[in-house]
């Protein structure tokens, strides 16, 4: 009872698959326990909300795919949180291969071109003036695969994302018309954080360097 007393717990809101790939890891080992800390995790689709809670105190840690070309977003929040980059990364679109033909992307008129539905797959912050008004964004993969499988829609995404999560088989991705759009799998805390937080940020980045993702 007292051991359970004397635990502490690290919030943790991520918003990021592939982070998502990295966490179970770091929850296996053991340095945590030891450390007397319990790590609850949730995930969450809304980074607006993500800053208020962890600037709040509520979250301890938040991680993200971001586009940083956006990254000005956070200026209202760079006096209380600190955002680190973990990996580096690029902007991809895919869609379901049975729309692709060639340079045309789809004989269907309704998902023709660039001007198909599009959603974004874990990227925050995305710019509809590039990426178009009807940008959905979504943590759930199964809800990109639906919509690329009967919509014809484009999913954007990172690089590593489509790697991991959709099968080259089914899907293909499409050039972005030699648009270089550098992303960031990033995590954000309060810069006065307990030194447990930017212990477990270090240990997330040496696990992301470690294996490929």
């Amino acid at each position: 009872c007292n051991n359970m007393q004397s635990q502490k717990k690290l919030h943790i809101s991520s918003a990021s698959s592939v982070l998502n790939l990295v966490l179970p890891k770091i929850m296996s080992k053991s340095y945590l326990k030891k450390k007397q800390y319990r790590v609850n995790i949730s995930v969450i689709d809304n980074t607006e909300n993500l800053m208020e809670q962890i600037s709040q105190g509520t979250k301890d840690i938040g991680f993200i795919s971001i586009n940083e070309n956006l990254m000005h977003v956070y200026a209202d929040y760079k006096d209380i949180l600190q955002l680190d980059i973990l990996m580096r990364d690029e902007l991809v679109a895919v869609m379901d291969r049975r729309y692709y033909v060639g340079d045309d992307y789809t004989l269907d008129p309704y998902a023709h071109n660039f001007g198909a539905p599009s959603t974004s797959y874990n990227i925050v912050s995305m710019d509809a003036d590039i990426y178009g008004d009807d940008l959905v964004y979504s943590t759930d993969a199964d809800f990109h695969r639906s919509m690329m499988e009967h919509a014809g829609a484009i999913v954007y995404m990172s690089r590593m994302a489509y790697q991991y999560f959709f099968g080259k088989k089914k899907y293909v991705m499409l050039s972005l018309e030699n648009m270089e759009i550098p992303l960031a799998h990033a995590a954000i805390y309060r810069k006065d954080a307990e030194p447990i937080v930017q212990e477990f940020v270090d240990l997330i980045r040496t696990e992301m360097h470690t294996k490929e993702y």
